[in-house]
């Protein structure tokens, strides 16, 4: 999975720790949490991002209101600049 654009949320999955690392860019880069992970679906919006696996598992990434990854992100948290794994979601 690569991803470019807009960075606000996290949505581009690039994993940074620092909202000040979130720059906008036009350069396709891997998303390095789903390297080697054979991903069939995504989904993409203005602030969140979703990709569903080959095995069935649901990841999300972005902004968790819109992701509905809340509680997996974390108390106080408003985003995941990294995928996460709903826990209690498998696809068919």
């Amino acid at each position: 999975v690569y991803s470019f654009g807009h960075d606000g949320y996290g949505e581009l999955g690039r994993n940074f720790d620092d909202e000040s690392e979130a720059l906008p860019t036009s350069v396709p880069d891997v998303v390095e949490t789903l390297r080697g992970t054979r991903v069939v679906e995504i989904a993409a919006g203005g602030a969140s991002s979703l990709a569903a696996t080959a095995t069935g598992a649901a990841y999300g990434w972005g902004r968790s209101e819109c992701t509905g990854l809340r509680e997996q992100v974390g108390a106080g948290e408003r985003q995941s600049a990294t995928p996460l794994r709903f826990a209690d979601l498998e696809l068919a």
